[in-house]
Parts: C-alpha cells; structure tokens; sequence
C-alpha cells in the first residue's frame, strides 16, 4: 500500500495488527504495534488487552509484561479505561503457571494485596511455590495469609515450599521451625520434606553441629518431629561416616521423645559396614517394632556380603523376594550396587549361588554387559593369581635353598 502511494490510516493499521495476530505472525504484529504506538492516541485500550491475552496465551511472557506495564501507564496518564479485572486474573493465572516471578510480583502488589482480586487456590499455590523457588520471603508469607485468612487447610507441599524459602536465605533456624510446625499440624514429615535442609547442612559439618543445637532449643515449645532429627543425622553421616552419626543416633531420645522411625535406620544402614553393627541396628528394629523395607534388606545384603561369612546375605534375599509391588508381578530385587556385592563375594567363595543370581539380574536388565565382562575378567585373575601362588611358593623354596648360608649359621 505504500508502494502505491496510500495512505495507511490508524483504524487500518488496527485491523492489519489483528490479522497478523490472527495469523500467527506474532513478531510482526509486535513491530506493528510499536509503530502505531508512537501515536499512542491510536491505540485503542482493547488492542493493547488483545496481545496481553494472545502472548499472555502463548507463554511469551516478557513481552506480556512489557505491554501490560505500557497498558497501565496510559491508564494513568489519561485516567479511563483500566485493565479489567478478568484480565488480572488471567495474567496471574499464566504467569504463576509458568513460575514467571517478575509479572508475578507485579500483579499480587497491584490487584491482590489491595484486595482487588481474589485468586482461586491452585492459583496461590503456584504463587507459593514460585515465590519459593526465587527466595521471596514476603511473597511466600503473604500467599499463605493469604490461604489462611479464607480457611483453607495448610497441606505439606505449602509447608515445604515455607521451609525452601528460608532455605534460599540460609535461615536455619526458621526452617527447622517451620518442619516443628508442619508436625504439630498433624502431618508427618519425612526425608522428602527436608531435601532443601539436606543440601544446606552438606556444605559444612558446622552447619550440622549448629543444627542439633536449633533442634535442642527447639524442643522447649515443640515435639521434634524424627524427621527433622533425620536430616541432621544424614549430614552427620556424610561428613563423618558411620561411627559419628552413631554417636548421634544413641542421643535420639534427647531430641525426639518418639524415638526413631525406619528412615533413621535406612540412614545409618547406608554407612554401616560392620556385621557387629548390623546386628545392633536390627536389634534396635525390633524394639521400635519397624518391619524392614526393600531399601533396608538392599543394604543389609550388601553388608554382609562384605563379609568372610556371608550366608545371612541369601536370608535377606529370600525376605526380598518375598514381596511384590503392587501392580507389579515382579518381586523385589537387589539393586545394582548390591547385585555386584554379592557377585563379588560368590565369585570369591566359588559358590555356585553366583550363575542363578546374575541370571536373575540379567532377566530383569540390572546390569551391563559391561558389569557382567568385568566380574568375570575379576574371576578369571583371582583364578589365575590362585593358581600361580603354589609355583611362587615353590620357587621362593628353591631360591632359598641354593642361596648360601650367613656367616652366624655357618660358623
């Protein structure tokens, strides 16, 4: 049109930008826009509402702020025609869908805070769990008001996101506080609620230490839940190995007046590599009436197959494979660390049991072939170094014999 000399007016310009949008053709459309906007009196308000649906849609969440931003200026300026509040509800929508923190914080401090709009639920739960993700504190807390003021039940995935935020700002103390509370509400913790907490204590064995003291301190306005008791002893196993997160555990019922749970022993059993200790741990099973699970039978096979007597390893195979997953028609197995445990070990004791268990692991694609050529290139050297000791021995004999004999003896 303007090759030939016509004039293009604001009203077709308008409709041009709704045909390219129509027709997928968004980057034009934006160019278009921003060439009509440098009149901003032809811009009517409800072109502007037409790219914060379309974009807001499609996920092009940058440019949707920017216009909305561009939107609410022109508001200001001319004082008619604000952004409906269906449209503010549809922004935070897909802007908490995507965890778009910056729109986000825009929209909850324009419309949600003043008590302009009032988001569904599963909305303010993506608020929460973004506000989290990005260490929002004041985001965070003002969600969970937020839930609380309509008399909505707090749910663990809400306290867990409360802890991550802390998490995010190295606020041990509110963290750990906040896991007391989740118990006291009536949830049960476990070690998927305090991952956040995990990876903190892991920098340092400092951390750890300073986490048992918060839990003592604690423990004067709430009951400490085992979970968080868990977490603490997890990184005290990590930083010191098995005899130091022992030493803990025998101080448990200074911390948790419910004493442990299966969690704290699968713990332990993953740093334990002496028969002596085993035995203790079982024994301390049966007391709290804990039924092992497939992770603590997995790890007692690997232990005693770190054994010189290891018969007890085929026992707690049998236990696993007396159980099947539901909707499952396989049974329990050993894992891959475990499986290669026990094959080391037959394959030193030449027991036959070796042949049936790497069948099995083979049937259920446990491991490589890869595993499989080094266990027996393992075998076939054991057998070979085996084999040549007697030759060695022998030899030695013979050296010693033709070397003369020392001055002392002779004389």
């Amino acid at each position: 049109m303007k090759n030939r000399w016509y004039n293009v007016t604001p009203v077709a310009q308008v409709n041009i930008i709704v045909g390219l949008l129509r027709e997928g053709q968004y980057e034009l459309a934006l160019f278009q826009l921003e060439e009509l906007n440098k009149i901003p009196i032809n811009v009517p308000p409800w072109l502007l509402d037409l790219f914060l649906y379309t974009f807001g849609e499609l996920g092009f969440h940058e440019e949707t702020l920017a216009i909305l931003k561009h939107r609410q200026r022109v508001v200001d300026v001319v004082k008619r025609a604000p952004l409906s509040l269906n449209t503010w509800h549809f922004l935070l929508d897909v802007f908490s869908r995507d965890a778009f923190q910056p729109g986000i914080k825009l929209i909850w401090d324009h419309s949600v805070t003043p008590g302009h709009i009032h988001p569904p639920d599963g909305v303010i739960s993506n608020v929460l769990n973004s506000a989290s993700a990005y260490g929002d504190t004041e985001l965070s807390m003002s969600a969970i008001q937020e839930l609380s003021a309509r008399g909505v039940k707090l749910g663990m995935h809400h306290y867990e996101a409360l802890i991550n935020v802390h998490i995010q700002h190295d606020d041990l103390p509110k963290a750990l506080t906040v896991l007391c509370i989740m118990a006291k509400a009536g949830f049960s913790p476990d070690l998927a609620s305090t991952r956040s907490i995990s990876q903190l204590l892991r920098i340092s064995s400092a951390s750890t230490d300073k986490a048992i003291q918060i839990l003592h301190d604690l423990k004067m306005e709430y009951i400490i839940p085992t979970a968080a008791f868990n977490v603490v002893l997890e990184s005290a196993a990590a930083h010191g190995g098995f005899t130091i997160a022992f030493d803990m555990y025998r101080t448990i019922r200074q911390v948790c007046i419910n004493g442990p749970d299966i969690q704290t022993f699968d713990i332990l059993l993953q740093y334990c590599t002496q028969k002596k200790s085993m035995h203790f741990l079982l024994a301390e099973m049966d007391a709290f009436a804990l039924k092992p699970t497939w992770s603590i039978l997995d790890r007692l096979i690997r232990i005693c197959s770190m054994q010189d007597d290891y018969d007890m390893a085929f026992t707690y195979l049998e236990m696993m494979r007396a159980h099947t997953p539901p909707n499952s028609s396989e049974t329990w197995w050993l894992s891959r660390g475990s499986a290669l445990a026990l094959l080391r070990r037959c394959m030193q004791a030449r027991d036959p049991c070796f042949t049936s268990i790497l069948e099995e692991c083979r049937r259920r694609s446990l491991l490589q072939e890869r595993d499989v050529k080094f266990l027996l290139t393992s075998a076939g050297a054991q057998a070979d170094s085996a084999a040549k000791q007697p030759e060695l021995l022998e030899q030695d004999s013979l050296d010693s014999a033709r070397r003369p004999l020392s001055d002392s003896i002779s004389s």
